[in-house]
């Protein structure tokens, strides 16, 4: 079972590590502050299952983010599509310098962190959804 500390942790680090992370460089920094609209897409769901136990707005929802997300699965499926785009813009990004270079290897880093979170609070929705009264 998924320990709710470590998984806050986790979601921390991936999410918010902005804020706490020394860019190299200015361009690398800015990059970074232009995926926010992906970063923040995938955060909201992730965080309310992280920090809440569930995310069950996003199943009534609906809208142009969550049309036809309607349980766990379908959830999982659209979180994954925005996080491989914002690893495919990750990959846009050409340093210039050591520097930047440094900085996209932190920018990969924190995608695939991101992707991690994605499944562990996936497990924590199926669990809770399986489980959930009739």
């Amino acid at each position: 079972m998924e320990n709710e500390t470590d998984l806050r942790v986790a979601f921390e680090a991936a999410f918010y590590a902005q804020s706490s992370h020394g860019w190299n460089s200015e361009r690398g920094r800015a990059f970074w502050s232009s995926l926010e609209g992906w970063r923040d897409s995938i955060a909201g769901p992730v965080y309310s299952i992280v920090m809440k136990g569930d995310c069950e707005y996003v199943y009534t929802r609906g809208g142009h983010y969550f049309t036809g997300v309607s349980e766990p699965k379908s959830l999982q499926s659209r979180l994954l599509d925005w996080q491989a785009e914002l690893v495919d813009t990750v990959e846009e990004f050409t340093p210039a310098s050591s520097a930047e270079e440094e900085d996209l290897a932190s920018m990969r880093l924190r995608a695939a962190a991101m992707r991690s979170v994605i499944d562990r609070a996936i497990e924590v929705e199926s669990r809770r959804w399986q489980n959930r009264p009739a």
